[in-house]
């Protein structure tokens, strides 16, 4: 098998759709003080506006320059969430560097922008906490919860597209096969009989539902979530609808000194194969129990040059580094660097990654979540180089 140099990223994206059984929980409380940092904004419309992004960690690393360029891309009307209020409150936007080498959603109320991208996807969660908040739309009733919820799945998940596309509904009627052809509508197809399904404990909603795989990588993958709208915070909860990945979750846990609280992984496939600049590559990839995966390539070459210039490369192109530091043999040695990086796939969607090298070889390790990619280098999110 033969990969080229941007199956990293691809693959990455792919192990979105590889989600488990364990759910994973991102909370916000409203008691924490939310950190921001300016942003000037070049919208398509020619004007120029100042802006305090959130949250402030992301906008900081993304946007060092701390400029950025908004195309619109308001919610349509039709999108059958008449109910909440946030929708007229806010303005959507796609956001790019000023290269516009990636691209991320961005919501703006006032002179605040909140961000969403699932490379930071556990502070997707915290931007929805405090946008429900400054825009004051708390739902009030079980409808009002369903359409924030939905206008969150599209912001963080589905770059704006209509949530209901994605979304399976108990009431759809499975349309009738003719020729031969599978016509099915995705909630006929996963057999989902109670989604979606809001219930009100006081002050509070729990919105479960079903889904589609956010990529569209694997549309006969279903994602669960529950998300859970409190007066003090937005959580979200997410596993998964898929027997196949249970024995395998259920291995995983087993792993004595595992932290529960942390994300599981799993071996699922191994190859070998070449790249494109001359290299034999061995892969990994491993699946995880809460979302994104991770992906392992190890690139081998017959000399010094080619593995230097991967990396070089790859540090040049980098949407950011949050550290760089010596990459140590098992005695100890340097043998060479080793850095963390945020980076863009041709899609434009961003990715996290461990890149490393030594003499003549290269090794990357990707994911789709930063969070996820450190947890399996059972390592802490470093803070960003200055």
């Amino acid at each position: 098998m033969r990969y080229s140099r941007y199956c990293a990223p691809v693959v990455a994206s792919l192990l979105l759709s590889l989600l488990l059984t364990t759910r994973s929980s991102f909370r916000v409380n409203a008691t924490q003080t939310p950190h921001f940092e300016t942003l000037k904004i070049y919208q398509d419309d020619g004007t120029i506006s100042i802006f305090r992004g959130f949250p402030g960690r992301a906008v900081k690393l993304l946007f060092p320059s701390g400029e950025a360029v908004a195309v619109a891309n308001p919610i349509p009307g039709e999108w059958k969430i008449s109910s909440t209020s946030i929708t007229k409150k806010i303005h959507t936007f796609r956001i790019s560097d000023r290269k516009e080498t990636f691209q991320i959603v961005g919501a703006t109320f006032g002179d605040q922008l909140f961000i969403f991208d699932g490379v930071f996807g556990d502070s997707n969660a915290a931007s929805m906490t405090q946008l429900i908040r400054a825009t004051g739309s708390d739902p009030k009733s079980e409808a009002d919860a369903l359409d924030l919820t939905k206008v969150y799945l599209a912001m963080a998940y589905y770059e704006l597209e209509d949530p209901n596309r994605f979304i399976a509904y108990r009431n759809d009627h499975p349309v009738s096969h003719q020729g031969g052809g599978n016509t099915r509508r995705f909630s006929d197809m996963v057999g989902i009989a109670n989604s979606p399904k809001v219930t009100r404990v006081s002050s509070s909603f729990v919105v479960d539902l079903f889904g589609s795989d956010p990529l569209r990588a694997a549309p006969n993958r279903v994602t669960h979530w529950q998300i859970i709208i409190k007066p003090e915070y937005f959580e979200e909860l997410v596993s998964a609808r898929n027997e196949n990945f249970k024995e395998l979750h259920s291995a995983a846990t087993d792993v004595p000194g595992k932290s529960q609280g942390k994300a599981q992984f799993h071996l699922y496939g191994m190859a070998n194969g070449a790249s494109a600049d001359g290299a034999e590559t061995d892969m990994q990839i491993w699946v995880s129990s809460n979302g994104p995966g991770a992906e392992r390539i190890h690139y081998y070459y017959h000399s010094h040059e080619k593995a230097e210039n991967r990396m070089h490369e790859t540090l040049t192109n980098a949407v950011a580094t949050l550290e760089t530091r010596p990459w140590l043999d098992g005695e100890g040695n340097r043998v060479g660097i080793q850095a963390v990086l945020i980076r863009t796939g041709t899609d434009k969607r961003l990715f996290a990654s461990e890149i490393a090298d030594d003499d003549s070889s290269v090794l990357e390790v990707t994911s789709a979540s930063l969070n996820n990619l450190m947890t399996v280098l059972n390592r802490e999110i470093p803070s960003p180089e200055q």
